[in-house]
């Protein structure tokens, strides 16, 4: 109840949003790159091989461009408020397989060229299109309405403090600042990096975990 001349303003409480805490299972990410694949969605499959490796959100994954993969790394920064260079992040055998691949079914791209990008095209694609086309293909792989490209960073981080990576080194994976920042999920260094990514594999092997 306001009373009068009270601003009506301060008679509302503002409630944060729950945290998101969805996360990709690998069958879930099997079946997207299925679908993407049937669908002849390149673009698509090949940014979810690349994202189920590399942890990074949307927007740092979907703004790559060409010069920002040298064959076996994304060198990218992420997109931060602190200044800074991050190390490469290290890919697994089979992105770099399917990356090259990808990429052989595109013309020769200059270095700012988009990485992905719709088929026969070299712009990047319009956020519009890019949702409607992930909600398509999730649906095609009939997978659950709350998944988000975004929950893929969760998911990543989740799997490597499982597979036994330390707290700094998930801090490396994310490109976060602090450890603090990292646990939100669960000095950056490319042996860091190195370590988490063959701990990630490596967890997967054992578990026979793989499209």
């Amino acid at each position: 109840f306001v009373k009068p001349g009270e601003n009506p303003a301060r008679a509302v409480e503002n409630e944060r949003p729950a945290k998101r805490t969805a996360k990709w299972s690998l069958a879930e990410v099997c079946a997207f790159m299925d679908a993407a694949w049937r669908e002849g969605e390149y673009g698509f499959w090949a940014a979810m091989v690349l994202s189920d490796c590399i942890a990074q959100s949307p927007v740092d994954v979907w703004s790559l461009t060409r010069g920002d993969y040298d064959g076996r790394s994304i060198l990218k920064d992420r997109r931060t408020k602190v200044a800074g260079r991050h190390p490469p992040i290290p890919l697994w055998d089979h992105v770099v397989t399917a990356l090259d691949w990808y990429l052989s079914t595109r013309p020769a791209l200059l270095p700012d060229a988009p990485l992905f990008a719709p088929e026969g095209r070299n712009v990047p694609w319009p956020a519009s299109t890019r949702h409607k086309t992930f909600q398509r293909l999730r649906k095609a792989a009939g997978l659950p309405a709350h998944l988000q490209w975004q929950d893929l960073r969760r998911t990543g981080a989740t799997e490597a403090g499982a597979s036994g990576a330390s707290a700094i080194e998930v801090r490396d994976l994310l490109r976060h600042q602090t450890t603090s920042e990292a646990s939100t999920y669960t000095l950056q260094t490319a042996t860091s990096l190195r370590a988490v990514q063959s701990k990630r594999l490596a967890a997967r092997a054992r578990n026979e975990d793989g499209c």
